[in-house]
């Protein structure tokens, strides 16, 4: 071989080198779902606030609220669906900062709604956030659009099964929330009732009495009904979903489930002075393990659908570790002290003894923020998810 061929291979081999390199995949990843891909809460500006007042009068201080802000109730939470509550700060989005660059490039995009639940969401539109465009038909008109290569990756992220079935499973868990909160909150306005009687500050017992009533503090009981959904309406969906996107952009998706977190910590034995979020729980063990229960088996049905189709799972359960309520770090969930109705400050404000509580006493739904993940927590899904990316698709 001469001077002149050896050269000749040697170009053809490094330029064939460097093309390889630049034909690195590249992800499109989508997220579908509800509240927590969509990045719920993450706007208001709320911040976690380990220090708050302390008082001789123990029940002021149970309710002081622990969680500052929010710094704005009207944010501009992203289009087209406004009301949807996608925020730049949803894991999706986070997801770049992840990647590595030496290995895949990557798109992403943000379909997901809050409350979005298979039948009113994914593949139907979800009319009660104004979303008239099923967030499956938002996919595949922006996919659609493109032009794909044969480094291109399409890849769906999942996040569906807290907002299905009837009553959904998030409104069971919230029930056994609500109810724990409503014995706590119902007991301490009364403890605070005599206390304040007692120094004679001229606020009578019934009037306490009769604003808890008006909160609906003490009269409600959790719902807790059989649920008519199962793996087989995730399986179909998932497959549905498949099949249709496939359809469009003449490649086959790379589907993720992803799995639900819990932010109680059970074990958790802190003074409520040292810990408000977990007031209401904190002397109901019960009502804890029925919550661990009703969130494995949502996970359950969710990893069944996932086995049985065949696709990846983003298994976030570890996600709140050493970041659970009172776990005395920084909580990586909004806690149910975060409240954001006004309605409710009015209320407050107008009975004296209420007043004096300060901030927003835990009531209601505790704000649409709460038990939601905060900006760090979303971040953490994105490196989870692409771990799973990395290790499953690559």
């Amino acid at each position: 071989m001469n001077w002149f061929s050896s050269v000749l291979i040697s170009s053809f081999l490094l330029c064939f080198f460097i093309y390889r390199v630049e034909a690195k995949p590249n992800l499109r990843v989508a997220a579908l779902g509800d509240s927590v891909a969509s990045g719920e809460g993450t706007l208001y500006g709320l911040t976690y606030n380990p220090c708050y007042t302390k008082s001789p009068n123990y029940a002021i201080q149970y309710l002081r609220r622990i969680w500052n802000g929010p710094t704005d109730l009207h944010p501009n939470w992203l289009g087209p669906y406004p009301e949807c509550h996608r925020s730049p700060f949803a894991s999706v989005f986070q997801l770049p900062f992840y990647v590595n660059e030496s290995k895949a490039s990557v798109e992403v995009y943000n379909f997901a709604c809050t409350g979005g639940s298979i039948h009113s969401g994914l593949l139907e539109p979800q009319l009660s956030k104004n979303a008239t465009v099923s967030q499956m038909q938002q996919l595949i008109d922006s996919w659609s659009a493109i032009s794909w290569s044969e480094n291109d990756i399409p890849v769906v992220v999942l996040s569906f099964g807290a907002d299905d079935g009837q009553p959904t499973p998030l409104e069971e868990i919230a029930g056994v929330v609500k109810q724990a909160y409503e014995q706590y909150i119902a007991q301490i306005l009364v403890d605070t009732a005599i206390y304040q009687v007692s120094l004679d500050v001229g606020v009578s017992l019934q009037n306490v009495l009769d604003t808890v009533q008006q909160l609906n503090l003490s009269s409600s009981s959790s719902s807790t009904g059989t649920r008519v959904f199962t793996s087989t309406e995730y399986i179909k969906a998932i497959g549905y979903l498949k099949g249709n996107i496939s359809a469009a952009i003449h490649k086959t998706p790379c589907i993720i489930v992803q799995t639900y977190y819990s932010p109680l910590n059970p074990t958790n034995e802190n003074s409520l002075l040292q810990c408000p979020d977990m007031a209401g729980l904190v002397d109901n063990s019960s009502k804890i393990v029925e919550i661990k229960r009703l969130l494995e088996e949502l996970n359950s049905k969710v990893l069944a659908a996932a086995a049985h189709s065949s696709v990846y799972v983003n298994d976030i359960r570890g996600l709140m570790k050493h970041h659970e309520y009172c776990s005395g770090h920084e909580e990586w969930a909004y806690g149910p002290t975060v409240s954001l109705e006004q309605d409710i400050e009015t209320i407050f404000s107008q009975v004296p003894i209420l007043a004096s509580l300060g901030p927003v006493a835990p009531q209601g739904n505790y704000g649409v923020s709460a038990f939601h993940p905060v900006p760090a927590a979303q971040s953490k899904i994105a490196e989870y998810l692409w771990h799973t990316i990395e290790k499953d698709i690559l």
